[in-house]
């Protein structure tokens, strides 16, 4: 089997014609040989593409800064050295 890279407007392209095709997105994609969570994901860029433009990490990131407040001491018990407490 080969597989080629599919450029961004064919996907959107898909993308739009999945929408108009009254078919299920497993037998869409079964049928036009995508991957689900490709089609999953461009639908979902279609539905909010201000929040997927190149370069912009809103809404992108699940990661939060936190502050430690108290220090983590290791713990040596027997042959678990190195075991963090707080």
């Amino acid at each position: 089997m080969v597989v080629h890279r599919r450029g961004r407007a064919e996907i959107a392209r898909l993308a739009g014609l999945y929408r108009t095709s009254r078919l299920g997105r497993s037998e869409f994609c079964r049928r036009h040989g995508l991957a689900l969570s490709t089609l999953n994901r461009h639908l979902k860029n279609q539905l909010h593409p201000q929040a997927h433009r190149e370069g912009d990490s809103i809404g992108r990131s699940s990661l939060v800064e936190v502050e430690v407040e108290t220090a983590v001491v290791p713990l040596t018990t027997g042959d678990q050295a190195g075991t963090l407490t707080m």
